[in-house]
């Protein structure tokens, strides 16, 4: 009796354990439920935009990662508050609302260089939503980061920060993606 009792506790605690690690795994799923939740609240003006930006035709000894781009140095942080995000809404849903491709990064040669990383965020600093580009397998810039997970790259995300990037570095960026070595 007291080996059953045992065996029944085991299950129990495999099974809660099983449960937590996937309820886990479902919250950091659905990061674009919670900025559309901000959204669909009324709560837009609680969130903050940060865009961190380097010109992409610069060239590097080592690819930049996220915390490298954030300490850049010079102009290349924007901050925009909730209000002003306001004015773009339709823009910002359109890019909640896009279907995304996973891309399986699994090759060991595949990195991110990131040139572009920006986040929604609350007053409090708590991360909703957040974007890095791009990722570099043997010279592909096809894919980015969302919210920890790569996906195939898609206009959107470019055109929700476009009204917020300073003229000149916007310009630089159609030029970059014109040119072919960004191809949606």
């Amino acid at each position: 009796m007291n080996t059953c009792k045992r065996v029944v506790f085991g299950i129990i605690i495999i099974v809660t354990i099983g449960v937590v690690f996937w309820g886990n795994h479902i919250m950091m799923e659905r990061p674009s439920q919670m900025l559309s939740e901000y959204i669909n609240q009324g709560k837009l003006v609680e969130l903050n935009l940060t865009i961190y930006f380097v010109d992409p035709s610069i060239l590097t000894y080592i690819p930049v990662d996220i915390e490298g781009l954030k300490e850049w140095g010079g102009d290349n942080k924007i901050t925009v508050n909730g209000s002003q995000l306001a004015e773009h809404i339709s823009l910002i849903n359109q890019m909640i609302n896009t279907d995304l491709s996973r891309v399986n990064n699994k090759d060991k040669n595949s990195y991110l260089n990131a040139r572009i990383y920006y986040l929604f965020e609350t007053n409090y600093g708590k991360n909703v939503y957040d974007v890095a580009m791009w990722c570099d397998a043997r010279g592909d810039n096809e894919s980015i980061i969302i919210n920890g997970r790569n996906y195939k790259s898609n206009d959107i995300f470019y055109n929700v920060i476009f009204p917020f990037l300073p003229e000149d570095y916007a310009q630089v960026l159609v030029e970059y993606i014109s040119l072919g070595k960004y191809d949606e």
